[in-house]
C-alpha cells in the first residue's frame, strides 16, 4: 500500500478495498491516504476530534480531501474499511463539525 509503516498499530486491508482506492488516485491524494495511515498506525485510538471522528463503531479520519474509515479490531488491529474522497457535502458537514469543536460558539452573556 505505503511504503514504510513502523507503528504499533498493526493495520489490516480485508477485500484490498483501500488498495483499490489508492491505485485511483493522483500522486498528491495518495500521499494525503499514506500520511493518514501512518498516523493511524502510530497513533491509533488515541487520535481525537476533529481529526477523527466516531459514528458507531465506524471512525473516519479525515484529510483535506480524502478520508479513511476503518473499526478497532482486538487491542492492536485496526481494520481499514475504505477510503473515499471528501465531497462537498462531505466537506461541508466535517467543515462545520471542526468549527464547532474547534471554536466552540460562545454562550451567550445573562445580563
Amino acid at each position: 500500500m505505503c511504503n514504510v509503516f513502523c507503528g504499533k498499530w498493526k493495520l489490516e486491508d480485508p477485500g484490498d478495498r483501500l488498495r483499490t482506492f489508492l491505485e485511483g488516485l493522483n500522486d498528491s491524494a495518495r500521499d494525503e491516504v499514506c500520511a493518514l495511515l501512518l498516523l493511524l498506525e502510530q497513533q491509533g485510538k488515541s487520535i481525537s476530534p476533529p481529526r477523527a471522528i466516531q459514528r458507531g463503531s465506524v471512525f473516519y479520519l479525515f484529510g483535506t480531501n480524502v478520508y479513511i474509515r476503518y473499526i478497532f479490531n482486538g487491542d492492536s488491529t485496526i481494520l481499514l474499511i475504505d477510503g473515499r474522497r471528501v465531497d462537498a457535502s462531505m466537506a461541508k458537514v466535517f467543515r462545520v463539525f471542526r468549527e464547532n469543536i474547534i471554536k466552540p460558539k460562545k454562550p451567550k452573556s445573562a445580563i
